[in-house]
């Protein structure tokens, strides 16, 4: 049993998309295959807890899920659709094509601050754009060649290939581009969902958030 409890926690943490603010600190399995998982979450004013769960198991989830806490109010549960991935993007300074490979995306870093390595070389500046390098030989493939304008106002040119590493120094595009991939892993995880429960409380309040969900242990 234990083993058993110990491979169902596990899974859960590892369940992509799950929110930070649920982590389960308890699961009780009981005898017939099901699993009531309990999490405590910290409430200061109105706060939304945002958990993922597979579509198979959401109408369960919803009608098994109990919140408990002092002065503590449900404002609603909210189960999101999947929005169209433009129209999650449309916020963001990428789109999903920019995402494909290395080179489109340095080609949507234009006006970037960067940080350039390649073998004993180290440049920063803004990205100008990217452009095809010719192949060195006719039996190897056309590379690509990063332009950039230096901190010294000098324009120079870094190949890409498995030898460069771009830094993004601006902290804002950082933020936008690890939105931006968890946005696509999101949108291909197509048998979950997102359940947001907005609560109500004081300002150093708790609740607990239990739900029961399918767990064999055979």
């Amino acid at each position: 049993m234990k083993t058993h409890v110990l491979a169902l926690f596990a899974t859960l943490i590892a369940t992509p998309g799950l929110a930070a603010d649920f982590n389960p600190d308890r699961i009780l399995l009981s005898s017939g295959g099901l699993a009531e998982i309990s999490s405590t979450v910290p409430i200061s004013g109105r706060t939304v807890v945002k958990l993922d769960a597979p579509l198979t198991q959401v109408n369960d989830l919803l009608k098994s899920l109990v919140i408990q806490g002092k002065d503590i109010r449900i404002v609603s549960v909210d189960l999101a659709g999947r929005e169209p991935l433009s129209d999650t993007f449309a916020g963001l300074p990428f789109k999903p094509d920019d995402l494909e490979n290395s080179v489109t995306l340095l080609a949507a870093l234009k006006g970037v601050r960067v940080e350039v390595r390649r073998n004993d070389r180290t440049l920063r500046g803004t990205v100008i754009g990217v452009e095809a390098a010719p192949a060195p030989t006719d039996t190897e493939q056309r590379g690509a060649r990063l332009a950039i304008a230096t901190e010294e106002s000098a324009i120079e040119n870094v190949d890409v290939d498995e030898a460069t590493r771009v830094t993004i120094l601006d902290a804002t595009m950082q933020n936008a581009m690890v939105e931006a991939l968890r946005t696509i892993a999101l949108n291909r995880s197509a048998d979950h969902r997102t359940i947001a429960i907005t609560l109500d409380g004081t300002a150093s309040g708790s609740a607990t958030v239990t739900y029961v969900t399918g767990a064999p242990v055979d």
